[in-house]
């Protein structure tokens, strides 16, 4: 099998482990798909016609998930100059922003730890000890990210998209 062949295989393997991971995390698995495909595609930028041709998908399909993705601000809808065609990209700095928009569910669980821990005041400690584990691990990870995330945003090079 040939370099360029074995490059393909393993590129569909990763897009399709991609939709795989997507489809556990409750989402649709095409669109977990489309984004393994613009994460290892050359250019980063692919039209509809070309995931559709790459994906083996229906238009249809496709349309619906770049919409969905869209709105949810994982990738963006690109037009090139003197080009009639839309194109779609990842989002630039798409994974730090995901993370630090799920932040808040960090300080909704360590809130959910502290209403625990009021409803078991006065009982014995070691009844308190799992809620106290839990808050303590929320209320660590609430003060700590937001410095690791804004440590990250001043170390990181600009996108390479």
């Amino acid at each position: 099998m040939a370099e360029d062949e074995q490059d393909l295989k393993a590129k569909k393997q990763y897009i399709e482990d991609f939709g795989l991971y997507f489809e556990e995390q409750n989402m649709p698995r095409m669109a977990g798909r489309i984004l393994g495909l613009l994460l290892v595609c050359q250019p980063a930028h692919q039209s509809a016609d070309d995931i559709v041709a790459m994906l083996d998908a229906s238009r249809g399909t496709v349309s619906t998930m770049t919409r969905m993705l869209a709105r949810l601000g994982m990738i963006e809808k690109i037009g090139r100059p003197g080009e009639r065609r839309d194109y779609f990209r990842i989002q630039p700095n798409l994974w730090v922003d995901l993370f630090e928009s799920n932040l808040g569910e960090i300080s909704n669980m360590r809130q959910v730890a502290e209403r625990g821990l009021k409803l078991m005041e006065g009982a014995p400690q070691e009844e308190c000890k799992r809620l106290g584990e839990m808050y303590r691990f929320y209320a660590f990870l609430e003060k700590e990210l937001p410095e690791l995330v804004k440590r990250y945003r001043d170390h990181s090079p600009g996108s390479a998209i």
